[in-house]
């Protein structure tokens, strides 16, 4: 039988995984996702009541902020919606809004919660024909739909603080070419009230495209919408993701499994021959530890879809420098494993909603 027509346990344990997310995902989609509220609550929140972590994070983009003539307006956060933390910052001499929002995200999937931050930072402009322009960080590619009034610049790259200015010029070289714009609210009375007519115009938006489904006193995220995030997981090219930090995670995953498979198991199988020790066992050891640490640095690099990007790399990307050969042992899903692990570790440790210390 030609090799390549073997059954490989990696695949194996791979199609069942993604198997069971196809049939399962959307129930559990539906049990995380929250119920959406007609109207939003908002709540202004003094800077002083803010935990030393969150100070720290809005305290940098304060710092850039002010040199570009911005200054914060107000803080506040959305009580009746998710965890989140928005603070707006304004330049009396340009038409532009600035809002920097930090969101804390928890799912539970088969008992087990986990909690990952995703900020987002958004340049906003809006003119006298009723359109606007956004220009945003943000790296999860959304599963909803944009109003044709609403144009977005996505620049899901831009993450430091230290882009800010560029993610600025960029939005101001677009919004040269779309007309007249108008200033923005400046008080928070204003400010809550603008957003609250967002809100509900999105939100309708939404109703009439399918993605949301009205529900009593607000909405629910339809099944249309629960589909398209289960494709954007299972094909991890539709996110939006660092060309560079896919080309290090893709070096390491691929080279270290190789190099180990090529060149370091035959030697350590050599030296145990005759220890006594089952050889191969040793060198499943020492091949199954290279997978790892191969999915650690997948999951450092890349922090969305680290199982798939985890188990693609090192399945594909090794048997396409080494040449195909299977195990009992499945090193791609240890690989996926590892990486999935590793990024959830790193989105806990860059929490900053929580008010305790906790991991």
């Amino acid at each position: 039988m030609p090799p390549w027509l073997r059954i490989d346990p990696d695949l194996v344990v791979f199609l069942f995984t993604a198997g069971k997310i196809l049939v399962a995902g959307p129930a559990q989609l539906r049990r995380n996702l929250r119920f959406i509220p007609a109207e939003y609550e908002f709540e202004e929140v003094s800077p002083p009541t803010l935990t030393e972590k969150q100070s720290e994070f809005f305290g940098s983009f304060d710092q850039k902020l002010v040199e570009m003539n911005y200054r914060p307006v107000c803080t506040y956060r959305i009580r009746n919606y998710g965890s989140n933390l928005i603070r707006l910052y304004l330049n009396p001499a340009d038409r532009a809004s600035c809002k920097v929002m930090v969101v804390e995200t928890q799912v539970n999937v088969a008992g087990v919660a986990t909690s990952s931050n995703s900020s987002l930072v958004a340049l906003r402009t809006e003119f006298t024909d009723g359109k606007s322009l956004t220009t945003r960080s943000m790296r999860l590619k959304t599963v909803l739909d944009q109003p044709p009034e609403y144009i977005v610049q996505e620049c899901p790259n831009v993450q430091d603080v230290q882009d800010v200015q560029a993610l600025k010029k960029r939005h101001d070289a677009r919004a040269s070419t779309l007309g007249v714009p108008v200033a923005p609210a400046a008080s928070p009375t204003r400010i809550f009230e603008f957003y609250q007519k967002e809100h509900r115009r999105f939100s309708e938006f939404q109703a009439e495209r399918g993605t949301y489904l009205r529900a009593h006193g607000g909405y629910v995220v339809g099944s249309k919408a629960h589909w398209r995030g289960i494709r954007d997981f299972l094909i991890p090219f539709s996110q939006r993701f660092s060309i560079l930090r896919l080309t290090l995670a893709a070096l390491i995953a691929v080279g270290l499994p190789s190099l180990t498979y090529s060149r370091l198991v035959p030697v350590v199988v050599q030296r145990f021959y005759s220890s006594g020790l089952d050889p191969a066992l040793i060198g499943a050891v020492v091949l199954g530890s290279s997978y790892a640490l191969a999915g650690v640095a997948a999951g450092l690099l890349l922090d969305r879809n680290g199982f798939l990007w985890g188990f693609l790399l090192t399945f594909v990307g090794v048997h396409l420098v080494t040449g195909w050969w299977s195990s009992a042992i499945p090193f791609g899903v240890i690989a996926g494993m590892a990486s999935h692990a590793t990024a959830q570790f790193r989105k806990r440790r860059q929490l900053v909603l929580r008010t305790s210390s906790a991991p």
